[in-house]
């Protein structure tokens, strides 16, 4: 059926409303990103990493996406190389002991402040953020030697692992007759800092490994610069050929830092020393709860460091510790069964001696 639309009537129209600026604002992107990622984790099987969202407020730079045929890949990946050493830097400023608050600074100021002052003075040239990242990461080792050089003045700064507390069950009545209070209990934050504590000292261990070897590289930098003879290029060659080891090295504990945290249930360093300084306090806060209860009520336990649990015999040494004895009896019958055979022996050999003689006598007589 066709219909003929007369002249002056409309034949086009707008089905739809205005478009609403809520839903092209950031904070309502952001909103649907957190709804729908943990829709999505809730999905994921037990144990399955759980998916998480960049946060703007961290230490660290997003990783840009490379789309399908992008002319700009090359670009792409040079900058994203970039954007890897600044994340990792920030891994082992944080394992160094820098404050989150410094490096976040330098972020601020060093990098998201000159790229946008960058951008309104020279547009969005190619290649000025990298040089932006470039003096940041600069700033950053030089911020991390600066704290090297503090850390030697005052010597090295430990941390000791609390001796556990244990469980008392202290009288149920004070000696005036009223009841005792219930002891403190621990709260869960502060049950999961010895946890955090193992994985703060592997931290601790990678990071003195990457002093090292940065100390390796600058010692043989400074050999390279004093090689300036004609006659020394194989030398050169060997030194150049152990300082790209070293820088390759050195990017795979700078890289070994996050994973360390992840295998921690950690979605970054940043997000593990969060955790591990929240354990921390609440565990000191804890302990200073416990001591005033002793100190008050007393404490009836011996709480001196568990001796070792003895290890658990395998089979086979249980049963050769258990016949020991038998094989002893044996070896004692063995040796009793042996006499007695070479005194029959003996005995015999003696009685074909005199039979033997009397044969002879005998034989002598009828002679």
């Amino acid at each position: 059926m066709s219909y003929i639309i007369k002249k002056g009537e409309v034949y086009e129209r707008d089905i739809f409303s205005v478009k609403d600026k809520q839903f092209k604002s950031k904070a309502f992107l952001k909103e649907a990103k957190v709804y729908f990622m943990d829709y999505i984790n809730t999905l994921l099987p037990e144990g399955y990493p759980k998916l998480t969202i960049f946060d703007d407020e961290e230490v660290y730079l997003p990783m840009l996406k490379i789309g399908k045929n992008n002319p700009k890949e090359a670009e792409i990946k040079a900058a994203n190389e970039l954007r890897k050493e600044w994340n990792q830097l920030a891994d082992q400023a944080l394992v160094e002991g820098i404050p989150q608050a410094d490096i976040k600074k330098i972020k601020q100021v060093e990098i998201m402040e000159k790229a946008r002052k960058s951008i309104k003075e020279n547009g969005k040239a190619p290649g000025m953020f990298d040089q932006i990242v470039r003096n940041a990461i600069q700033h950053l080792r030089a911020l991390i030697l600066s704290i090297r050089d503090r850390i030697k003045e005052i010597g090295e700064l430990t941390i000791e692992l609390p001796q556990p507390v244990r469980e008392e069950i202290p009288s149920s009545t004070e000696p005036n007759g009223s009841p005792v209070p219930a002891r403190p209990e621990e709260p869960e934050l502060s049950k999961k800092f010895k946890g955090y504590y193992a994985t703060y000292k592997k931290l601790e261990s990678t990071g003195k490994e990457i002093k090292k070897l940065e100390d390796k590289l600058a010692s043989l930098q400074k050999e390279l610069s004093r090689m300036t003879g004609f006659f020394q290029g194989k030398e050169r060659n060997r030194i150049i050929s152990e300082i790209a080891d070293t820088q390759v090295e050195i990017s795979q504990k700078r890289a070994s830092l996050s994973k360390i945290a992840i295998k921690a249930k950690c979605g970054s360093v940043d997000d593990f020393y969060t955790k591990y300084n929240a354990s921390k306090a609440s565990h000191n806060e804890y302990k200073k709860k416990l001591k005033v209860w002793e100190d008050k009520y007393g404490s009836t336990e011996n709480t001196s460091a568990p001796s070792e649990p003895m290890k658990k015999e395998t089979p086979k040494k249980e049963a050769d510790r258990v016949s020991a004895p038998k094989r002893q009896l044996n070896m004692v019958s063995m040796k009793a069964a042996l006499e007695e055979k070479k005194a029959i022996v003996k005995v015999n050999d003696e009685r074909n001696g005199r039979s033997v003689k009397k044969e002879k006598n005998r034989n002598a007589g009828l002679e």
